[in-house]
């Protein structure tokens, strides 16, 4: 638990800390050497998918009276544009 205080106390310092600035495990790493393309593309398709979900969640909550196809611009203009 102290180096989650730590990580606290200095993210003021460091500034934001996204998740891509941390380096990789070498479990992970090893993980993703054994896994073929396919199973690599099959993983980022999947994320692409759970993103969607995500923020189709999001523009829900905040437009509850919007049409399915409304969300579906929204979200998709959102990725691809960084527009919301």
């Amino acid at each position: 638990m102290k180096s989650v205080d730590l990580h606290i106390r200095e993210a003021p310092l460091k500034g934001r800390n996204y998740a891509a600035d941390e380096p990789m495990h070498p479990l992970q790493i090893r993980a993703y050497r054994r896994m073929t393309p396919a199973e690599k593309l099959d993983r980022m398709a999947a994320l692409y998918e759970s993103t969607q979900q995500f923020f189709a969640a999001g523009v829900r909550m905040r437009h509850p009276d919007w049409s399915e196809e409304q969300i579906k611009r929204e979200v998709r203009d959102s990725i691809l544009y960084g527009v919301s």
